[in-house]
Formats: C-alpha cells, sequence, structure tokens
C-alpha cells in the first residue's frame, strides 16, 4: 500500500463489525490509523517481514481490503486478509487469497502458510477452506482485551497440511 491508500482504507475498515472479525483492526479506525500502518507495512517491508497489498477491482478501480503475508520464518509464514464490507461475499478475498498464494509458493518459494480467524467469522474460513488450507487447532488469543477462540489453519506449497515445524 503507498500512503495515497490511506484516504480508501480508513472508511472501509472503520467498521465496527469488520473490527470483531478481525485480529488487529481497532475500532474505531480513523485516517490516522490507516496512515500509521501504512507507515509500520513499508518499513516492515524494506526489511522483508510482511509483503502487503491491496486489493482492488480488477479494472483498477475502487480499493476493497488488504491482504499480506507476515510472521515469516523457516519457510513459512501467515496471511492475513480483510474486505471491506460493501464487497463481502464476492468472491474477491478468494480471487486475492489464490494470488497472494501463487507469490508466496512460486515466488517466493515459501514451503506452508498458516492463518486463523475469529471463531464466528465462517466466511473466512470458508476462504482458507477454498485456497486449500485445512484446519488445525483451536486457540484461545487476546482480542481487544478479552479472550476469544480463534480456528487455526495450514497449508502446505503442495496443498496439503504440512507438519509443524
Amino acid at each position: 500500500p503507498r500512503m495515497t491508500d490511506a484516504d480508501a482504507i480508513y472508511p472501509l475498515a472503520d467498521n465496527p463489525k469488520l473490527a470483531t472479525m478481525t485480529a488487529n483492526i481497532p475500532s474505531p479506525y480513523p485516517l490516522s490509523a490507516a496512515r500509521a500502518w501504512i507507515e509500520h507495512v513499508t518499513r516492515r517491508r524494506q526489511v522483508a517481514e510482511v509483503l502487503a497489498q491491496v486489493i482492488c477491482q480488477r479494472d483498477g478501480g475502487a480499493l476493497m481490503g488488504v491482504i499480506s503475508l507476515n510472521q515469516f520464518r523457516d519457510g513459512s509464514a501467515n496471511l492475513a486478509y480483510w474486505l471491506g464490507a460493501p464487497y463481502w461475499g464476492q468472491g474477491f478475498c478468494t480471487e486475492a487469497g489464490r494470488q497472494m498464494l501463487d507469490i508466496a509458493f512460486t515466488q517466493l518459494g515459501l514451503q506452508a502458510l498458516t492463518a486463523l480467524h475469529v471463531d464466528h467469522n465462517h466466511a473466512s474460513g470458508r476462504v482458507l477452506e477454498r485456497l486449500g488450507f485445512r484446519f488445525t487447532e483451536t486457540s484461545r488469543r487476546d482480542h481487544r482485551g478479552e479472550t476469544a477462540l480463534f480456528r487455526c489453519y495450514r497449508r502446505s506449497a503442495t496443498g496439503g497440511v504440512p507438519s509443524s515445524p
């Protein structure tokens, strides 16, 4: 993402329902938070700690959300994503996910990816399953100052569930 994307990111991310379904998006989400996030991922990208991309409509149109790879270690990374509410349920996240899988496995040579979602975000689970991820476990984690149940997934470069590192 570029700093100019902040104006499109913040109104999409400033949605309390989105915040409850993601691990890291706060609510409210002001323009300053979008700018700070872009600065953060730009610094982390420069040291190969994150690869974040905006998800846009095919025709080069509206920014719809964000997808990223982070937590790189031992030939694996974590896949994370979110879409703004106007774009939910239309297959955009699955399409962006397929492109990111190609980058992860073909271009970066990763051997495995992990992902997780808040237990009640069933749509995210369906996206991961369509991308070939397999459910591995539930995990209790801090979420907005409370403990929440997360569903954890893994996918290998060959499509199976790799053994844990």
